[in-house]
């Protein structure tokens, strides 16, 4: 199961990414995040993993709950700063209409299958309070090296099912929510040194702009307002 396996890698979790390729796609999140709760409101972070980004946004005055199966990676939210509790099942162990922004990050390919994509999906929603924000951030399946990289990472299995973002949008088009936008992100490869990253910006910008280029970007970013 992945919880198992999670709770396996949560001591090296934080040591995958480089700071530097991890501040750059954090400060991405964060700019989507500040625009779409600007009012510092509450937010939950959806598959938390150990807070390393729910921090950021406590760091930015938001209140930051967390939900995740592994015991060992949510004891580290908690530390960073989180509040919040463990996924019990399928379900998000918060009431109805609870918060203003509620994302996930790097979670739905470990959800499986098709079923568990539309349940998580539901859950979001429900906990996201009317006028709120759902954001969903995950792997595009369009890119190429997903597969070689996931070989390469602790927290990647090999049951792990890349989701195309057209099931994010059908699974959103039967909730109540709105203005449902899309857009593909992400150019910037893990080996890329701290001094390359001025150019890797601006090569990563003209790839994202580009009309074909663009739709093998790394990663699908999905939002929505809930009615």
């Amino acid at each position: 199961m992945a919880q198992d396996h999670f709770e396996k890698v949560a001591q090296a979790y934080d040591s995958v990414f480089k700071p530097h390729i991890f501040d750059h796609y954090a400060r991405r999140r964060l700019r989507l995040f500040e625009s779409l709760c600007p009012e510092r409101g509450r937010i939950l972070d959806y598959g938390c993993g150990t807070g390393v980004l729910g921090q950021r946004l406590i760091d930015r005055g938001f209140e930051v709950f967390g939900t995740e199966y592994s015991p060992n990676m949510f004891k580290k939210a908690l530390e960073r700063g989180l509040q919040g509790a463990l996924l019990k099942d399928t379900r998000i162990p918060f009431g109805d209409d609870q918060f203003d922004l509620v994302y996930c990050v790097a979670v739905f390919h470990h959800l499986e299958t098709r079923e568990a994509v539309r349940r998580a999906i539901q859950e979001m929603v429900r906990v996201t309070k009317p006028g709120g924000a759902v954001v969903i951030w995950d792997h595009n399946p369009l890119n190429p090296f997903w597969p070689i990289l996931m070989k390469r990472w602790p927290q990647d299995h090999g049951d792990e099912r890349l989701v195309p973002l057209e099931e994010i949008l059908d699974g959103l088009r039967g909730e109540p929510v709105g203005n449902i936008r899309h857009f593909r992100s992400g150019w910037t490869p893990e080996f890329v040194p701290a001094l390359g990253m001025p150019l890797m910006n601006a090569v990563e910008w003209i790839l994202e702009h580009s009309p074909v280029i663009k739709r093998y970007s790394a990663h699908n970013v999905v939002s929505a307002r809930k009615l």
